[in-house]
């Protein structure tokens, strides 16, 4: 086993270490550690890796005891002169069984979460039985739902509506994924009233109200308001849900929740001023009756804006100040645009950040909000990214690519539609560049040392000319109706490297859509998908520790392609790793980096790299023909943005 993606986290002197993991057939004993992979400093790691007592020492604890190890009981010393380095590697270690313990622990949640989504749906259907039916007419019956309205949908379930919760739904969009159960409480909440002039949240599912009316029940304690102040104080749930909602406006980060009880119910995440809240209100319905509801509950004015209107109904003053609210509203949302509001909120968001490897390179995830189930997404995005290496990735034997590649023969070959799809766009791009972008590039890869094979001496110009024949994208045919692929020589194959990573993103992209995520930045191998707003910066790339501009990404892909980290010398000469189809070497590069934005990945990346073959001003004609947002460095400093670029 592999202490990544669990210590991916853990920092030495300047970055993670990957440790391997040899267990015993028991899955409990450590047989062997060794380092796979490191960031960190490389002199620091040599000594770690010269230590053999350290790495012995690390196989001493099983691997439930390495779950919860004290370093400092254990008496686990550091390798000297490399402490740092030493400790973050069995830190790793920790954290990757901790992990694996906690599996079991991650499967019992999953069955709670399921019972208590359950619960939530029988709390719905009660509650709208109890509105559309004369049971809650019936004392005895209606006490006992009172009773489970505290104790199950309060103090169990913790599922109240609150002017926060709307908020949070108007700035980032309905939970479906995560909160099915909820958002059909607010659905309920807000559109029964429309169709039936019933409200089945205030009167029968609010955990809040159900706890008032049961300590209302000492009618000795109850004291009359006077109708003067009983009128005045019926305006204050208004007046307070007028404040909030401007408020939140002008001040996106205010805590909305503050203003309200109903986090008291979530005992975990209860502050201060909302158990304040709920206290004081629940000692005042000893006295006053559904007290809070009536003159302090800024959730229950607007749900009693909520109705359909009868023949009865006029105008009043209620509609008249619901209306100058809204228009004052609509004035500050002009005055304060709905993208620094976004940045305002997102500013203050937890950020869960997931690593891993993949395509021979590293990719981080970064998902901003609370309540992230960083476990579930970290399996969902490994699995997904698995799936697209090892189905297409000629890196892969197993992948269709390879397998095609193997394929000696013209004969046409049943492949994927998603394999067709990749190369379907890779044509495109060939095309557009008259064969500057050659998705058939494979085999010159191979000979120049960019291939599966490893380092290879470098090509000859006789085997570089008996390796073209075999390079050309018009030699490979695609049948989209059959989902059949064919090549015209039996030689041909395939490289997928310049899309693959781009389109990955995509895919990923959705993996997180599927689980309610909106707001996230993917990076794999220095590609990027934003969703939402992310301040990210773009290396300059003649001193790769500086940024030659930092840019806001707003929902779309930017694909940095340079040679700058490309290159290696060959026979004393910088070459770079794009190839030409038409003489078998390396281009001399006119472009040193071109950036492309789109809101596909898969288009930014297989855009970005074919600009980069074609040359600087076969590159400028393109971006403008394409309608392209690129940036383009030349070898020379030179800076030039497309018409469309980002600014």
């Amino acid at each position: 086993m592999r202490t990544s993606p669990s210590g991916d986290e853990v920092n030495g002197y300047a970055g993670p270490t990957d440790t391997l993991i040899a267990l015993a057939s028991d899955g409990l004993t450590l047989r062997q550690v060794v380092i796979r992979e490191t960031y960190d400093t490389t002199d620091y790691v040599d000594r770690v890796r010269a230590d053999a007592e350290y790495l012995k020492l690390l196989t001493k604890w099983t691997a439930r005891e390495w779950a919860t190890l004290d370093f400092g009981k254990a008496r686990l010393e550091g390798v000297a002169g490399a402490t740092l380095t030493s400790y973050a590697m069995a830190e790793g270690i920790k954290r990757r069984f901790a992990d694996d313990t906690r599996q079991s622990g991650a499967e019992a949640r999953r069955r709670e979460e399921g019972a208590r989504g359950l619960a939530l749906w029988c709390f719905l259907l009660g509650g709208l039985v109890m509105t559309f039916s004369p049971l809650h007419g019936r004392p005895a019956l209606r006490l006992t739902w009172q009773l489970l309205l505290v104790g199950g949908l309060g103090l169990w379930l913790g599922q109240l509506l609150s002017l926060a919760l709307f908020a949070g739904w108007a700035r980032h969009g309905l939970g479906w994924s995560q909160a099915p159960g909820l958002v059909a409480l607010g659905a309920i909440a807000l559109l029964v009233p429309w169709v039936a002039r019933r409200q089945p949240y205030c009167h029968h599912l609010c955990p809040h109200g159900a706890a008032q009316e049961l300590l209302g029940r000492f009618r000795g304690l109850h004291i009359n308001v006077p109708t003067r102040w009983h009128a005045r104080l019926s305006a204050l749930p208004f007046v307070l849900l007028a404040v909030v909602f401007l408020a939140a406006l002008v001040w996106p980060g205010m805590n909305l929740g503050r203003w309200e009880p109903f986090d008291a119910w979530a005992l975990g995440a209860a502050t201060l001023i909302p158990l304040t809240l709920a206290a004081v209100g629940l000692v005042a319905a000893l006295f006053v009756p559904q007290g809070f509801c009536k003159y302090a509950c800024p959730t229950g004015a607007l749900l009693k804006l909520l109705r359909t209107p009868s023949e009865s109904d006029r105008w009043s003053a209620r509609d008249t100040g619901a209306a100058a609210i809204l228009a004052i509203g609509a004035v500050l949302t002009a005055a304060f645009p709905a993208e620094n509001i976004h940045l305002a909120t997102a500013a203050e968001a937890p950020i869960t950040e997931i690593h891993g490897a993949a395509f021979g390179t590293t990719w981080t995830v970064k998902i901003r909000g609370a309540s992230i189930d960083r476990d579930l997404l970290n399996r969902e995005i490994e699995a997904e990214l698995n799936r697209l290496e090892f189905s297409l990735s000629h890196w892969r034997e197993s992948s269709a690519t390879s397998a095609f590649n193997r394929a000696d023969s013209t004969a046409p070959v049943g492949v994927t539609p998603e394999l067709l799809e990749l190369l379907g766009f890779a044509r495109t791009l060939s095309a557009k560049t008259h064969g500057a972008y050659d998705v058939t590039v494979a085999p010159l890869t191979a000979v120049w040392s960019y291939g599966p094979a490893g380092q290879q001496p470098a090509p000859t110009d006789l085997a570089l000319a008996a390796i073209l024949p075999q390079v050309g994208w018009e030699q490979l045919t695609l049948d989209l109706d059959r989902a059949m692929l064919s090549k015209a020589h039996p030689k041909l194959a395939i490289d997928l490297g310049s899309v693959l990573q781009g389109y990955a993103e995509d895919q990923v992209a959705t993996v997180l859509r599927r689980h309610g995520q909106r707001d996230f930045l993917i990076e794999i191998g220095g590609e990027l998908l934003a969703a939402g707003r992310w301040n990210v910066g773009i290396e300059d790339p003649f001193n790769p520790r500086k940024l030659l501009a930092k840019v806001t990404l707003t929902d779309a892909c930017l694909s940095p392609s340079g040679l700058y980290r490309a290159k290696r010398r060959e026979a004393g000469k910088a070459v770079s790793h794009i190839l030409s189809p038409k003489n078998g070497r390396p281009v001399d590069p006119t472009v040193e980096l071109c950036c492309v934005w789109d809101q596909s990945g898969l288009r930014a990346d297989g855009w970005s790299t074919a600009l980069m073959a074609v040359g600087w001003e076969e590159a400028k004609r393109l971006a403008e023909q394409e309608g392209l947002a690129v940036w383009l460095v030349s070898p020379k400093g030179e800076v030039w943005k497309s018409s469309r670029s980002a600014k």
